[in-house]
Parts: structure tokens; C-alpha cells; sequence
């Protein structure tokens, strides 16, 4: 079943690494903001809760999966409020991951909350058995609020890290995306444009120490009027020793 990852954006700036916002993986597939599956997969499909005649919808099945269903039945599937529980083997043990809300069909719709076995969270509404708006909570701290779209970051956002970095703006297939804010525990912000998750267009980067770095970024680089600084990339990606 379902584990759910984002990736990390850090912001270095010549010599001066800073992190800037950004999402952490805490489990063992390092994926943006997508929902992954370790193991062999199946092709989704409907799967028959073990303590009950219902079908529930198993979206990202592996091998041994089993589920339960506590609540209503309409026409051969989970309806209305309950609780659904997926097990799977996990490295000689089971993990599990439990849906608390409403369903329609056999598929979470409306408000619910899914539960993770890493102690990680999610919260909000759900449609056709897909996030589409909520809170997602890691067990550290680290937080996401925002838009789903397809069970992905999608859409205006804002991720927290426990520490206090702070990136708010757009999301697209779980990285940042559009115009975004990055700030750090310290102070140190970035303003301005991202693409595939580092700066990419106009944008301006103002660290506590009171340097300003603003101008055109291209892939994570702004090098431009005598500025060479790296936002997301090896510094030597942007010719910076």
C-alpha cells in the first residue's frame, strides 16, 4: 500500500549553504510528493476486506495486502463512515496504514484522515479515493498545507519544516513550481520563480547577513551583473568554486 514522500529543496549560495524551504523524505523511496509503493507492484484493483464481504479500492496493491473495512456495505462496497485498514509484509513484520472517514463505493470521498505506520499523517478532503486538499504531518514535525491534484502536491501549498523554514507558493506534481517564498529559520529569503523544484525566471534572494542576490535564474544559477550564486545545485553546476 500507499507511502508518501517529498523531496527537498536546499539554497546555497556561493559559500554560504542555507536551507530555504523544501519537503523531507523520511522513508525508504525518495520521491517528490508522490505516492509510491515499495515492493512488487499489481495493477490496481478492488480487494475484499477479510472481515467482511465489502470491496474496498486498492490503488497501489503489493503482494500480500490484506484490508479490513468497519462500516457500511452498499452494493458490494465500503459506503458511508468507517474505518479501512491495509497490511502488507514489510522486512519480516507488517506494515500498516489506516483511512478513518467517509467513502462512497469503496473509495475515501469527503473528509477523512489516513494514518501511516512511519507515524506520518494526512488530513482533509478526498475525491474518487484521492487527496485533493489537506495537511499532511511527518512524524519530526515537517508539514505540508495545501491543493492536491492526481494524489500529488498540486497548486498553492505551504511546507514547514519543524525547524522553522518556511517555502509557500506554487506546487506542481509535488515540487515547487510558479512564484514561491522560501525562508529559513534565520531569515535568509527567496523570492521569485521556480521550475521542477529550484528558481528558474526572475527572483531575488536576501540572506540575513543583508547580501541581496536578484536578477534571472536559470536551473538554480544567477549569473548576471558580476552575481554568481547556486539556489538548489551543486555550486560547481553554476561555475562557482
Amino acid at each position: 500500500m500507499p507511502r508518501i514522500q517529498t523531496g527537498m529543496l536546499a539554497l546555497a549560495v556561493i559559500t554560504s549553504a542555507i536551507s530555504v524551504g523544501g519537503c523531507t523524505d523520511h522513508s525508504e523511496v525518495v520521491t517528490a510528493g508522490v505516492t509510491v509503493a515499495t515492493g512488487q507492484q499489481t495493477a490496481p484493483h478492488w480487494q475484499k476486506a477479510t472481515n467482511t464481504d465489502c470491496l474496498v479500492w486498492n490503488p497501489v496493491p503489493d503482494p500480500g495486502d490484506s484490508v479490513t473495512w468497519t462500516g457500511a456495505c452498499v452494493d458490494g462496497k465500503a459506503n458511508g463512515p468507517g474505518t479501512e485498514v491495509f497490511r502488507w509484509p514489510e522486512h519480516g513484520t507488517y506494515g500498516e496504514q489506516s483511512y478513518m472517514g467517509e467513502m462512497k463505493a469503496g473509495k475515501s470521498e469527503g473528509h477523512g484522515a489516513m494514518y501511516f505506520y512511519t507515524g506520518d499523517k494526512f488530513e482533509g478532503e478526498f475525491s474518487d479515493g484521492m487527496r485533493v486538499r489537506g495537511t499532511f504531518v511527518h512524524a519530526n514535525g515537517d508539514r505540508y498545507t495545501g491543493s492536491y491534484k492526481n494524489d500529488k502536491p498540486n497548486g498553492f501549498g505551504t511546507f514547514t519544516y519543524a525547524s522553522g523554514h518556511q517555502y509557500e507558493g506554487g506546487f506542481a506534481d509535488g515540487n515547487f513550481e510558479g512564484r514561491g517564498t522560501s525562508t529559513d529559520a534565520a531569515g535568509s529569503q527567496y523570492v521569485g520563480h521556480f521550475h521542477h523544484g529550484v528558481p528558474n525566471g526572475d527572483g531575488t534572494l536576501r540572506l540575513s547577513t543583508g547580501q541581496i542576490f536578484a536578477g534571472h535564474w536559470v536551473n538554480g544559477c544567477l549569473t548576471e551583473r558580476g552575481q554568481k550564486a547556486a539556489a538548489g545545485v551543486p555550486n560547481e553546476s553554476c561555475g562557482i568554486k
